[in-house]
C-alpha cells in the first residue's frame, strides 16, 4: 500500500511538473506494472482507514501508559479515520458499544477496557461527535439539508428494492399515495442501476440529493411493515458479507474511468490505458490469488480463535483479538444490511485476523523460546517452577523474574 501510494505520489508530481517526455511515460509503465495495480486503484481509498480506526481506538482504551502527545495524536487520527467513510460513523460505535458490554461480565474482566471515564470522553467520544457535527455543517455547506448523509437512505433503498421488500410495500401504498416509484412498479430497476445505472427513477424521485424524502417514506414504511423479514434479511447479508472479500469484482476497467480522469488530471488517461487494470490483467490475478487469500483469512481466524479460548494468549493479544472479531462482525452487519454484499467492505477489515494470529504466534514463539533458555541455564525446572539453592534461595534475577514465562 505504501510503495502504491509512493508511486501515486510521483505520478502527480511528475505530472505537475509539465513534463511529458517518452523517458517519463516508459518509467511510469514500468512503475505501474511493478506496483501490479493500476493508477486509480493505488490511489489510497477510505476503506482502508477502517481498520486503521480500530487499531487506534484499541490503543486508547487499553494502553493507560500512552503519554499525552501521542493520545492526542492518536485520537486526531482515530477521528479522521471514522469519518472518512460514512458506514465507519456505525461500525466503530458498534465495535465500542461491544467492548463497553464486557463489563457487564465478571469473567470477561480481563478484557475490560482500562483507561478512564475522562479518558474515554476526551480522546474517544468527542472526536466522533466533533466529526458527526463537521460532516453535518459540510452538507449544510453545499446547500443541502442539515444532516449526516446527504443522499439520504438510498443505499438501503436499493437493497430493498433488490430482495422485493419495496416492491411488496408499493404494490399497497401506491393505492393511496401517488408516490414517484409507482409508475415504475412493473418495471423496477435492481439495486446496482438504480443508484448507479441509467433508469430514470432515482432521477424522477429527485436524484441523490433531494429524493431524500420519497426514500424516507418508502425505507420506513417497509421496515415498519416487514419488521421480522427485514430483521432475518439483514442477518442473512450479515453472514454474506462475512464470507465475501474478493477483491475480484473492484479490479475490472472502467472506460468511464479515463474521462474523468483526463478531467482532474489531464493526459493521464493515456497512462491509465497502459495500466494492467484496463488490459482485464488485474482482475485474472484477483482471481488466481483469491483462493490463497481464504485460505489465509481462515487459517488466521481459527488460529486465532484457539488460543483466544485455550487461554494460551497473553492479555493484550487477547484484548486485540476479541475487539477484532466484533469489527469483523460490526462491518459485515452495517455493510450488509444497509448496503449489500460488496466484496471489498469486508476484505478492507480481514486483514485484521492475520495481524491477530501474528501477535498471538510472535508471543507464543518468544515466551517458548525465553522459557527454553532459562531450562538450559538450569533457572527453571522441567515444569516451570523456579529451582531453589540448597540455601533456598532462587536463581533468577531481577531481569529473569520481570521476564518469567507469561509476562511478556
Amino acid at each position: 500500500m505504501f510503495f502504491d501510494s509512493l508511486c501515486t505520489a510521483l505520478c502527480v508530481c511528475l505530472r505537475g511538473s509539465n513534463r511529458e517526455s517518452h523517458s517519463e511515460k516508459n518509467f511510469l509503465s514500468r512503475t505501474d506494472r511493478l506496483s501490479g495495480t493500476s493508477h486509480d486503484s493505488s490511489l489510497v481509498m477510505p476503506d482502508i482507514f477502517t481498520g486503521l480506526a480500530v487499531l487506534c481506538a484499541f490503543l486508547l482504551l487499553y494502553d493507560n501508559d500512552l503519554p499525552l502527545e501521542k493520545a492526542i495524536l492518536f485520537a486526531l487520527l482515530f477521528a479522521l479515520a471514522v469519518a472518512v467513510h460514512l458506514s465507519n460513523f456505525l461500525t466503530v460505535p458498534l465495535v465500542l458499544l461491544g467492548i463497553l458490554v464486557l463489563r457487564l461480565f465478571n469473567r470477561t474482566r480481563q478484557l475490560w477496557p482500562t483507561c478512564s471515564l475522562s479518558r474515554f470522553v476526551a480522546f474517544i467520544l468527542s472526536p466522533v461527535l466533533a466529526m458527526v457535527g463537521i460532516l453535518c455543517l459540510s452538507n449544510w455547506r453545499a446547500a443541502h439539508e442539515f444532516r449526516f448523509s446527504a443522499a439520504g437512505p438510498m443505499f438501503l433503498l436499493g437493497r430493498l428494492i433488490d430482495n422485493g421488500m419495496a416492491r411488496d410495500y408499493l404494490i399497497h401504498e401506491c393505492r393511496t399515495e401517488p408516490l414517484a416509484a409507482c409508475k415504475y412498479l412493473n418495471n423496477l430497476p435492481d439495486g446496482n442501476n438504480f443508484l448507479w445505472g441509467s433508469h430514470p427513477l432515482m432521477q424522477d424521485m429527485g436524484g441523490w440529493y433531494h429524493g431524500g424524502i420519497e426514500a424516507n417514506k418508502i425505507v420506513y414504511g417497509t421496515i415498519r411493515r416487514y419488521p421480522l423479514r427485514f430483521t432475518i434479511d439483514c442477518l442473512k447479508q450479515t453472514v454474506a458479507a462475512f464470507m465475501v472479500f474478493s477483491q475480484q469484482t473492484e479490479n475490472l476497467p472502467y472506460p468511464g474511468f479515463v474521462k474523468d480522469l483526463n478531467r482532474f488530471f489531464p493526459g493521464d488517461g493515456a497512462k491509465y490505458l497502459l495500466t494492467m487494470q484496463w488490459r482485464g490483467w488485474l482482475s485474472k490475478l484477483g482471481n488466481k490469488l483469491y483462493p490463497l487469500y481464504r485460505f489465509i483469512f481462515w487459517v488466521a481466524l481459527i488460529t486465532g480463535l484457539f488460543f483466544l479460548v485455550s487461554g494460551r494468549g497473553s492479555e493484550r493479544a487477547n484484548q486485540l483479538m476479541v475487539m477484532v472479531l466484533l469489527l469483523l462482525i460490526a462491518n459485515a452487519a452495517v455493510t450488509g444490511s444497509i448496503s449489500g454484499v460488496v466484496n471489498r467492505y469486508q476484505a478492507r477489515v480481514n486483514w485484521m485476523s492475520s495481524l491477530c494470529c501474528g501477535v498471538y504466534v510472535i508471543l507464543y514463539l518468544i515466551n517458548r523460546r525465553h522459557s527454553l533458555d532459562m531450562a538450559r541455564r538450569g533457572l527453571i525446572s522441567p515444569c516451570g517452577e523456579t529451582e531453589k539453592w540448597s540455601t533456598g534461595e532462587s536463581h533468577l534475577t531481577d531481569d529473569d523474574a520481570e521476564m518469567a514465562p507469561g509476562q511478556l
